[in-house]
């Protein structure tokens, strides 16, 4: 009888002994396993609170590192909501409501926060009872992901819907503006220039983007243009060779130059004069006209010139003085880019 007994206390302390083994396993696979914030707990009946069993709160960035998973699950519990009912007075109705041929429930939440409308997350929540009713939340951060990802589709899908209806009754317009204005080489002239202008902002360069550009062939352009469409007279001194280049953004540079062309014929000037030099690794465009100071101020009002003349040249403003204004840009962008100290390759 005796070593019955024996026996029997001896396999109690191995069955102990491997519950033991069992609950550390656990606490060392169940973080490796779930990858998103989990919390594993219960209610105690008598501190009338839910208590973790294990967390990892306070590892996941969205919680306060400085709490202890205990602080972090009852801040989360209070901050959220399901159905206009406090997420932790609903876990409390179940533990009342929670029926013992229930051995096991699961079910995906979505969660509203108490103060932001727009902060939500989503929650597996899971109930068992073998001894006592434990609750297990999972934080679905991919479902959330997803989601949003979604939701931007769906906008974008849209968006693009809307510009290409606004984008065909544009073109519908200019169509019968072009052909209205076919007899009209002013307003021709317009409208060649909007269509320049609207393909130059539609065309995709970043601002890294450079190439080799014709500048005196790019001038010679552009005041064709004006001259033929807004009865603007333009003059034009080239010191420069006539096959000169200049490495630079092209795209911002045909800003820049638009940009001067439309406050001039914004100021109705009807003579200019521009002249184009070297300087030192740079290019100076000199521009004369009896409205000078008025056109300067213009210059400094224009946040899209400005923008564009800071990328191109070594300041944002024009050079202004009784004679003329100066815009200087840099003659090859390559050599300025490469002179970065902190330039990553």
């Amino acid at each position: 009888m005796a070593i019955f007994v024996i026996q029997r206390i001896n396999k109690q302390y191995r069955q102990s002994f491997l519950f033991i083994i069992q609950d550390s396993s656990r606490e060392k696979f169940i973080p490796v396993l779930l990858d998103n914030p989990f919390a594993i707990f219960t209610f105690d009946q008598n501190a009338l609170a839910f208590q973790v069993v294990q967390s990892n709160f306070n590892l996941i960035p969205q919680f306060n590192p400085l709490n202890n998973n205990q602080n972090n699950l009852k801040a989360f519990l209070r901050c959220y909501k399901l159905n206009d009912m406090k997420f932790e007075d609903f876990l409390f109705k179940r533990t009342k409501e929670y029926s013992i041929n229930n051995s096991m429930t699961n079910q995906e939440l979505v969660l509203n926060h108490q103060k932001f409308a727009n902060q939500n997350v989503i929650v597996r929540l899971s109930e068992i009872k073998v001894t006592e009713l434990t609750f297990v939340i999972i934080m679905d951060q991919k479902s959330k992901l997803i989601k949003s990802q979604s939701e931007k589709i769906e906008q974008l899908c849209t968006w693009i819907q809307i510009c290409s209806k606004n984008f065909s009754k544009f073109l519908k317009s200019q169509m019968a503006l072009t052909y209205q204005a076919q007899l009209n080489q002013n307003k021709y002239g317009r409208i060649q220039i909007k269509y320049i202008q609207m393909i130059n902002k539609l065309s995709h360069q970043t601002e890294n983007k450079l190439s080799s550009c014709s500048i005196q062939m790019k001038m010679k352009q552009i005041f064709q243009f004006y001259e033929s469409s807004y009865n603007i007279k333009i003059k034009c001194e080239y010191h420069i060779e006539p096959d000169y280049t200049i490495i630079t953004n092209q795209q911002i540079l045909n800003k820049l130059l638009f940009g001067l062309m439309q406050i001039l014929v914004k100021l109705n000037q009807k003579y200019v004069d521009f002249k184009l030099q070297e300087q030192s690794g740079f290019l100076d465009i000199f521009i004369s006209l009896n409205q000078l100071t008025t056109f300067n101020l213009e210059l400094k009002k224009n946040n899209q010139f400005r923008k564009a003349l800071k990328i191109l040249g070594p300041f944002d403003q024009a050079i202004f003085n009784q004679e003329n204004v100066l815009v200087r840009i840099y003659t090859n962008m390559e050599i300025l880019s490469d002179s970065q100290p902190f330039n990553s390759k």
